[in-house]
């Protein structure tokens, strides 16, 4: 009984694995394009609004990163998926391009399928992708509970690392960033 059930859950969890090792390198990749990008022009990328946002920029002058731009557990959606469904936002299995600048007293999504349909600039992150299985994101969280799941992050240094939701506001977002003792809504 024990190896029927493995059999059944092995493939289910190799198959997140894969999405989950596939997303750390295209977010390396991106990485290295921006690396790339400040080694060549001697500045940082240019911040434009949307529809001109930075990956565009790298997009341009590294065609190579177009193919990495979306996690594999969120693939980048059809022309036809466009049209149905226009919404500025992202979810669990919706892409989208995450472009926020967070500070420390943003709060958390209480919608981890949807992130709170972006009302501010840490909910972005707080949509569960990795380390949790979908169920995990639930659609009324309760901000003193424990963050299921987290979301890979990379850095300036060019690392890519699996992030815990509950983690987040731990990371240096930006050099005026000051980690709070205790994360929003706890």
């Amino acid at each position: 009984m024990i190896a029927l059930l493995a059999g059944m859950l092995l493939p289910a969890l190799s198959k997140a694995k894969a999405k989950a090792i596939k997303c750390i390198g295209s977010l390396k990749q991106i990485s290295l394009s921006n690396y790339m990008y400040i080694s060549d022009t001697g500045k940082p990328v240019h911040y434009e609004s949307w529809p001109y946002l930075w990956i565009s920029q790298l997009q341009e002058k590294y065609a190579a990163i177009k193919d990495v731009r979306f996690c594999p557990s969120a693939p980048e959606p059809s022309d036809v998926a466009l049209k149905k469904d226009s919404a500025g936002f992202g979810t669990v299995n919706r892409a989208w391009l995450v472009d926020a600048w967070p500070v420390e007293t943003d709060r958390l999504a209480r919608n981890l399928y949807n992130g709170d349909k972006f009302q501010g600039a840490m909910v972005r992150f707080t949509i569960l992708r990795h380390a949790a299985g979908r169920e995990a994101a639930v659609t009324n969280f309760n901000p003193k509970d424990r963050l299921p799941g987290g979301v890979n992050v990379a850095f300036a240094d060019n690392h890519v690392e699996l992030a815990r939701l509950e983690n987040l506001w731990n990371l240096t977002w930006h050099k005026n960033w000051r980690a709070p003792a205790v994360r929003s809504g706890k």
